[in-house]
Formats: structure tokens, sequence, C-alpha cells
């Protein structure tokens, strides 16, 4: 197979999506809850929640995976400027909008979770990703 090289743009779907699903969770604490103080309480929460999320997975980070790359029958991640060899890396979760991929780093054997939504790479990367992840 030929060498695969995927850099990930910022995803306007992932931002709605967790936003979409914070939002269910407010609308689910406001009708379930009659108390002002335990809804302010739990809303505190989860906007609480919701920050540590979006710098999780779409503020500019460092340490956050921005590429994926096979070659030479290896796979490697692009953080912070470089690649890194990954040991491992398998489907996790896959939907026609999001693949989860579970990677294993090479010298420290740590698993992660990299996700990939669909709009944050080119029609061709994803067609491609899809068929050398499941070989």
């Amino acid at each position: 197979m030929d060498a695969l090289q995927v850099i990930f743009t910022p995803s306007v779907f992932g931002r709605f999506y967790l936003v979409a699903i914070y939002c269910a969770a407010v609308y689910v604490l406001v009708r379930q809850w009659a108390s002002a103080l335990v809804i302010l309480l739990l809303l505190f929460f989860l906007l609480l929640f919701f920050y540590f999320e979006w710098q999780k997975y779409f503020a500019a980070s460092t340490q956050r995976p921005t590429g994926l790359r096979y070659q030479n029958k290896r796979w490697a991640v692009y953080v912070a400027g470089e690649w890194q060899a990954l040991q491992s890396v398998r489907y996790y979760y896959r939907l026609p909008w999001l693949i989860v991929l579970r990677t294993e780093a090479y010298p420290s054997h740590k698993c992660r979770l990299l996700i990939i939504w669909r709009d944050s790479v080119t029609a061709e990367q994803w067609r491609k990703l899809n068929i050398y992840l499941s070989v």
C-alpha cells in the first residue's frame, strides 16, 4: 500500500455535537429539578465540564494530535510538530461522520483515543483512511 498522511483541520461538526450534548443535559436538568439552587449548582458543574471538554478537543493545544500517517507498515501520529510512532491503531468506534481510533504509543504503551470527524479531512482522505484502517 502507498503511504497515507492525513492532517486534521478543526471540525465544525464536532463543536456542534459537543454543544448539542451539553444543551440537552441542561434541558434535562431544568425540566427535572424544581429547586433553583440545585439547578444553579448543576449548571455550574455542567459549564465547568463543558469548558474542560472544549479545551481538550478543540482548543489550540500542542499536545493534541493533528495528523495520522501510515508509511512502511507503521502508524504515526502528528503531535507538537513531530511524528511519533504508534505501536497499534485499531477502530474503537465508527460512524458515517466519525471515526474513533484506539492508539497505543510505542515507547510508553499508553493508550489514547483519537477522534476524527468527517469534516476535518477531505473526502479522498476519509475514503483512504477507512480503507487503510479496515485492512
